[in-house]
């Protein structure tokens, strides 16, 4: 993940509905899935780097407000919003038999990771797993955990699952050891990503809460592309979009390893590119060393592409 994350990647839906099964890529990583609040929802599980994947120094995230999004199904493109439905025949809403109407939130953490929130019940949970051919595998924190094959892994508590499985894409540990990381992170016992990371504290605290939040952290960027959105000086980059009725709320951060690495004139020639053709009053800022553009975009013009 060395690219800064470019606008066909954040700006439209893939990268902040990812959790939904909708690909979306920090210089190219996988499809990654989606919590509501504030920041601290999503921070308080996101470990440091290396925690999940040994050895690495950056990673993504991407969080969604899935309540919100059925209460602006209206709003939506009718094909949109069933690409939304459509989570809950992935892992592991389907190993669960948990229907897209019960879940309240996710998180994703580096793609095959992360947590959801909704109403269901943790024995029904566990029962279902086994049905699926999970083994219960040992308590963690009040979670009971439940493994298949030591590729999939799935920690469940009332109306709460963190789950995770090996992925050639992203990387990382045996599925039992990740849940108990992500779970220690949430408790506090690991260190969490905004608090050893400056760049990533100052993203998210750029970013804030939103329906979709999609960011993440990468090696300094070595070349400035406008057209993609790609910024030599580049640490960090998110997208938050909030999705309020009609019309949505659209904001893009990139952070630089320093003020002085922020050229306003080739943010000018981004926004004032074909990439954002489908939003009105795009406005661009420096805000010590970070880079903040707001849009807005009618809720049912947002694509998947």
């Amino acid at each position: 993940m060395t690219d800064e994350i470019t606008r066909r990647g954040t700006l439209r839906i893939g990268a902040a509905t990812a959790g939904f099964g909708v690909t979306g890529s920090l210089s190219g990583c996988s499809s990654i899935p989606f919590l509501g609040g504030g920041s601290s929802a999503y921070d308080s599980w996101l470990p440091e780097p290396g925690v999940i994947v040994e050895g690495t120094d950056h990673y993504s995230f991407s969080y969604s407000d899935v309540t919100a999004i059925r209460n602006n199904e209206d709003n939506f493109d009718e094909d949109v919003f069933e690409a939304f439905e459509r989570f809950e025949d992935r892992f592991p809403l389907d190993q669960m038999n948990v229907d897209f109407d019960e879940v309240n939130s996710q998180i994703s953490v580096n793609g095959s990771n992360g947590v959801i929130t909704g109403k269901f019940k943790k024995d029904d949970v566990g029962s279902e797993l086994e049905d699926a051919d999970f083994e219960e595998d040992g308590d963690h924190e009040g979670y009971t955990i439940y493994t298949k094959q030591g590729f999939q892994g799935v920690a469940v508590k009332k109306n709460e699952v963190v789950y995770a499985r090996m992925s050639f894409f992203s990387g990382g540990g045996e599925p039992k050891d990740v849940l108990e990381a992500l779970i220690d992170t949430k408790k506090g016992n690991e260190e969490r990503y905004a608090k050893a990371e400056e760049d990533f504290k100052t993203l998210i605290g750029k970013l804030g809460s939103g329906t979709f939040v999609y960011g993440g952290t990468q090696e300094e960027s070595d070349e400035t592309n406008a057209e993609a959105g790609q910024f030599e000086g580049a640490v960090a980059s998110g997208f938050k979009l909030t999705v309020n009725g009609e019309t949505s709320k659209a904001k893009r951060v990139v952070v630089f390893n320093s003020k002085d690495d922020v050229d306003m004139n080739d943010v000018e020639d981004w926004t004032d590119g074909d990439s954002f053709d489908d939003y009105d009053n795009v406005n661009s800022s420096k805000n010590g060393r970070a880079v903040v553009v707001t849009a807005k975009i009618d809720t049912d013009d947002y694509t998947l592409s």
